[in-house]
Parts: structure tokens; sequence; C-alpha cells
């Protein structure tokens, strides 16, 4: 990977792969530890971590909550609306991104597909003689 030439997944190696895999399971995960996981020195793990951040592939670090436990501490009707607000706001961002990627997977697979069509055969003409 090179940094500020990252534009996208398709910059991407198995390196930035594996340490996407870790920290979807563990966004709390020491960069020492991911690296070991990984097969790298910490500092390499540092730089691409940033790097993917700066290019948006990592947007960030979340907490994920128990949404029934949520909705139990609400003390009033409107924090009850308010938390299933939230969380329809978060999962809908998420399947916005991924019908975006869906949509340009499709139109890769588009492209792909166009380039191997066969072309449409000439007619020969018959020699006349």
């Amino acid at each position: 990977m090179r940094l500020g030439h990252m534009s996208g997944l398709e910059m991407m190696d198995s390196v930035d792969s594996k340490i996407i895999e870790i920290l979807r399971k563990d966004g709390r995960i020491k960069f020492t530890d991911l690296a070991n996981l990984v097969g790298v020195p910490d500092t390499t793990v540092h730089f691409r971590v940033k790097a993917m951040q700066e290019a948006g592939i990592i947007k960030g670090f979340t907490v994920i909550t128990d949404l029934a436990a949520e909705l139990r501490s609400s003390q009033t009707f409107e924090e009850f609306v308010e938390v299933i607000q939230k969380t329809v706001a978060e999962q809908r961002g998420e399947v916005d991104l991924l019908w975006t990627a869906m949509r340009g997977y499709a139109k890769r697979v588009q492209v792909l597909e166009d380039a191997h069509k066969p072309t449409a055969q000439i007619p020969h003409r018959k020699s006349r003689g």
C-alpha cells in the first residue's frame, strides 16, 4: 500500500484485509497484538491503519450495544423512540453503504462481460470469378 495513493479497495492487499478482519472482531486490540496476529511489525500496522483511515476505508471505531438493554433503560417514551430512530439510522447507513458497494461491483462485472462479448461476425463475400 502506498500512503496518499490509496483510493479505494482496489489498492488494498492481503495485509490490509487481515488488519480489517481482525479490527472488525476487536476494534480495541493493541497494534502490537494486531501486528503479531498479522505477522508484520507494529509500525506497519500503525502506518496501514492510518492510511486506510485517510483513504476513508476505515471510517472509525465503534461500540456495539445491546439494543434490548438500551430500550429497557429508556426512562420515557421519547427516549425509547430516540433509541429506535438512532438504531434504524445506523443500520440504514450500513445498508446504504452495502448497496453502493454492490452497485459498484455490478458495474465492474458489466464492464468485464462487455469486454468479453464476441464481436459481430463480418459476412464473407463470395468471390466473383
